[in-house]
């Protein structure tokens, strides 16, 4: 790659031009970012068939029903589902147009822009920025940009935690060839479950997921703050080992939806301690994006110019 990118070294950017399904997890596990902390697999936000999400904390460690001690793999925090006009944004449901992420080293931050088209023409544009902080271990941000080009659109946003993650245990022995359907891949694999749930419910401005390693017994809660630009209605759905903000609103063609989702974690605290961190956090998040708002669109988050970078 050519080292003319913004000004920037391109020998610090992995860039991943167009969806290929059976590169999928491979970009998965190349875009990982960490802070020394966790590090969170580089998925895509919405999901899709054969997809490896996941986060790992240092330390948390677990026996249970495994083979081996494992680092658990644990809730997923980066979940992000966006549904237009009743279809959700995907790489199954609609066509990808344009899909291009990179993710820079030297930020520590994966930056993704995708033009999604559904069945009668209708294009959306779906950006975001994600880190896992450096200033504070235990937050983790996220921000998408929505952007219907050429249409009326109805949005909902569902911003979750997911606790219904398992770990890969044991490959299965094929008597012949394996599938090479990437979205069969992983069905026969053995898999290990190494959370309960311990608690679960809505916090005044977010939502919240505890839980508990079965065999170490290691508690770690997980709290979620998640804002729209403009704003709109919200209501929380959840169910075992997931809960989720949901949020509506109209957007008219050519405008952008803004969401911004602040994640915080933290060991052996209680729930109410988790959340005042999270909204600490999150208060501190908002006053370093107004104070960088000169460094242009997204950039605010980071403080990095990224815009015309995924375009090249």
């Amino acid at each position: 790659m050519n080292a003319d990118l913004d000004g920037t070294d391109s020998r610090w950017l992995l860039v991943e031009d167009g969806f290929t399904a059976a590169l999928a997890n491979t970009y998965e596990t190349l875009f990982t970012t960490g802070n020394g902390y966790l590090g969170t697999r580089g998925s895509l936000e919405e999901g899709h068939e054969g997809a490896l999400p996941g986060t790992f904390l240092r330390g948390v460690f677990d026996h249970h029903d495994s083979a081996v001690i494992d680092l658990v793999k644990a809730p997923d925090w980066l979940t992000l589902a966006v549904v237009v006009n009743g279809i959700k944004l995907d790489v199954t449901s609609v066509s990808v147009v344009r899909h291009r992420r990179i993710l820079d080293m030297r930020e520590s931050a994966v930056f993704r822009d995708t033009v999604f088209e559904d069945s009668e023409g209708r294009r959306t544009r779906f950006e975001t920025v994600h880190f896992a902080s450096s200033a504070d271990q235990h937050l983790c941000c996220l921000q998408a940009r929505i952007t219907p080009e050429n249409h009326m659109a109805s949005i909902t946003v569902h911003s979750g935690i997911d606790g219904r993650s398992y770990n890969l245990d044991r490959r299965p022995i094929y008597t012949e060839a394996p599938p090479d359907d990437p979205q069969m891949k992983w069905h026969k694999w053995a898999k290990s479950k190494h959370f309960d749930e311990v608690a679960r419910e809505q916090l005044p401005d977010g939502i919240y997921l505890g839980t508990r390693t079965i065999g170490t017994g290691i508690t770690i809660g997980y709290a979620a703050l998640t804002a729209m630009s403009p704003a709109g209605e919200s209501n929380v759905e959840q169910k075992y080992k997931y809960i989720e903000q949901v949020s509506r609103t109209q957007v008219a063609a050519g405008d952008t939806l803004t969401v911004e989702k602040d994640e915080h974690d933290e060991r052996n605290l209680d729930r109410d301690a988790i959340g005042r961190r999270a909204l600490q956090g999150h208060a501190t998040h908002d006053a370093y994006r107004r104070a960088r708002q000169d460094l242009g669109e997204l950039g605010p988050i980071v403080g990095y110019q990224r815009s015309s970078r995924l375009q090249r």
